[in-house]
């Protein structure tokens, strides 16, 4: 099995080897698998956040079941004051749409995000260079350490595992693989 070499000096780690077999190719499919979790959770939650934020704004205290519905609202963000009289409506209201405002920004996402794939590909990189896990971690929430600098060491680890070309050419075993279909 061949073995590749991937810098990581921006890390200020040693080259890390990595090899293409089934192990090493689990933990890169492994860590696909959680970026697109952690992707699609942030977008549900978006999501979600937006229609019961849609659902805040058209809701009418003379009705019944808007008073459900922010009942539910209030239960799902935790903003319940205890009390349905109809004088603390808009206070209800107000206290929901502040829990649920950093649920829209765009920036909180994206950061809370990135902060989370940025963990990944921390520990896919501490797994496969055999690294103290405590000491880095350290280094890493001291600022020592680019959140980019994390995510391009880890592609390209998942790259040479995958043996991916990162101008996204085809390798020739994807190539031999792709045409075995075709027979």
């Amino acid at each position: 099995m061949t073995q590749i070499t991937v810098e990581a000096k921006e890390l200020g780690l040693k080259p890390i080897e990595v090899d293409h077999t089934f192990g090493m190719k689990r933990k890169a499919g492994q860590l696909n698998q959680d970026i697109s979790e952690i992707q699609l959770d942030a977008q549900k939650k978006f999501s979600s956040a937006i229609r019961d934020m849609n659902a805040l704004q058209k809701l009418d205290k003379s009705k019944s079941e808007d008073e459900r519905t922010l009942e539910r609202l209030e239960d799902k963000y935790g903003t319940g004051f205890g009390s349905t009289d109809p004088d603390y409506w808009d206070m209800r209201v107000e206290s929901v749409a502040l829990a649920i405002s950093p649920r829209v920004n765009q920036v909180t996402l994206t950061s809370e995000t990135e902060l989370k794939i940025t963990e990944k590909y921390l520990a896919f990189i501490e797994d496969l260079a055999g690294i103290n896990t405590k000491a880095r971690k350290q280094k890493f929430e001291n600022q020592d350490l680019s959140t980019d600098d994390i995510a391009k060491v880890a592609k390209k680890l998942m790259f040479a595992i995958l043996d991916i070309k990162e101008d996204s050419e085809a390798s020739e075993s994807d190539k031999k693989s792709n045409s075995l279909g075709d027979k």
